[in-house]
């Protein structure tokens, strides 16, 4: 059974989440970062309080003296490989909230990697939510036939008169200006981008149109993807 103590670091864990409506960097972590670890303490701390009272109904004291000395370099160890810890909290971020974007105090987009290899964004088009992959080899920021009609863009009103190139060869999309992209704190007006043609794409490309206005975009520790606005128009 779980302990009290347990049990309330639980619920302190979801109330990071509520608390910061998933926006903001706390010492460096993302809310879901410092929710994860949370969660996994409070495993830790029912895990061991279960072997503790085993153990003592025993009355075997050396062995529950041993137990103890190790959960208490628990949070020591926790501290020395705190980069790993942060690296495998990143990596479940990115696969339980696929495009999670995060802001530190520095204005800056954060986004962690999934473990598939690639980085995905949730951004907001004319005020519609969708997700994007994050692509520097994509000339222009590219969307789904799908994520137009969401947009209210009828495909017959379309013109595929631009030729691109694909991993399925060479095809051809039509031009769109977005009135409004915003990835996190970041929001760039007028940018230019495609529209695929039905069956072209599976997830929209946050392409150059929109990276080259940034002040510069970067990988930290090969886990992290910052995004930092106020770049060129």
């Amino acid at each position: 059974m779980w302990s009290f103590a347990s049990i309330s670091i639980a619920f302190l864990a979801l109330a990071v989440i509520a608390a910061s409506d998933l926006r903001g960097m706390i010492g460096g972590l993302s809310p879901m970062a410092i929710a994860g670890l949370l969660a996994f303490v409070s495993l830790v701390s029912a895990l061991s309080g279960r072997v503790l009272r085993k153990i003592r109904q025993q009355k075997a004291w050396q062995a529950s003296a041993a137990v103890s000395l190790l959960i208490a370099l628990v949070p020591v160890v926790m501290y020395m490989k705190r980069k790993d810890l942060v690296f495998f909290l990143d990596r479940y971020i990115g696969d339980i909230h696929p495009g999670y974007v995060a802001e530190n105090p520095k204005n800056e987009a954060v986004v962690a990697r999934r473990s598939s290899g690639g980085f995905m964004l949730i951004g907001d088009i004319n005020g519609y939510t969708t997700r994007f992959i994050f692509d520097t080899g994509a000339t222009s920021v590219v969307l789904m036939i799908e994520t137009a009609k969401a947009l209210g863009i009828k495909e017959a009103d379309l013109s595929f008169s631009e030729p691109v190139y694909t991993a399925n060869g060479r095809t051809l999309a039509a031009p769109y200006t977005i009135k409004t992209l915003s990835i996190g704190p970041i929001t760039e007006k007028n940018v230019r981008a495609l529209i695929a043609q039905r069956g072209t794409l599976t997830e929209n490309l946050l392409g150059m149109t929109f990276l080259d206005r940034l002040t510069s975009y970067e990988v930290v520790s090969g886990n992290r993807l910052i995004l930092r606005g106020g770049g060129r128009e």
